[in-house]
């Protein structure tokens, strides 16, 4: 299930120093070692974890992407639905004027096998300025050569919406 919230324009975030995680680190790194054997090319950055919503602001904090591994295997519910990661995508036309779609993997956490808009991630902390604006360009940037291999010089025109 997501939480889906409208912000219009380049909303702001606010990083929160204590954001109130209290998480079993051992119990955590136990979880991304076993999902590691299963998934090797998962890769552990920081993503953006939304708290709270505040007059168009994102309030929340930056959390090891182990954290919502551990929340999406964990059976027990330890951790509940406290990591909600912001996500971005892109609506991506080729020059022959088709919408690139992508068919998530069987092996995904969340929609296994299902299509979406290609492509699409998480927000890291390679994407927040200092101004405490993310830069959403860059955080589909790094999506483009991840997920697809494409560089954005590829990309003719570019729009935040």
């Amino acid at each position: 299930m997501f939480d889906v919230v409208k912000i219009s324009g380049n909303p702001a975030i606010q990083v929160i120093d204590d954001p109130e995680i209290s998480i079993d680190v051992a119990w955590v790194d136990e979880i991304w070692d076993s999902a590691l054997l299963a998934r090797p090319w998962l890769v552990d950055k920081d993503i953006f974890n939304v708290c709270d919503v505040r007059n168009g602001t994102l309030h929340g904090c930056f959390v090891p992407y182990r954290y919502y591994v551990a929340q999406q295997e964990d059976i027990t519910q330890q951790l509940g639905s406290r990591i909600k990661p912001l996500a971005i995508t892109s609506f991506t036309k080729t020059i022959d004027g088709m919408t690139l779609l992508g068919k998530r993997g069987l092996d995904v956490y969340q929609d296994a096998g299902l299509w979406e808009l290609a492509p699409c991630g998480g927000v890291t902390s390679r994407s927040l300025e200092k101004a405490g604006k993310v830069n959403f360009i860059d955080a589909l940037e790094e999506e483009f050569k991840e997920e697809l291999g494409i560089p954005m010089s590829y990309i003719d025109s570019k729009h935040v919406i």
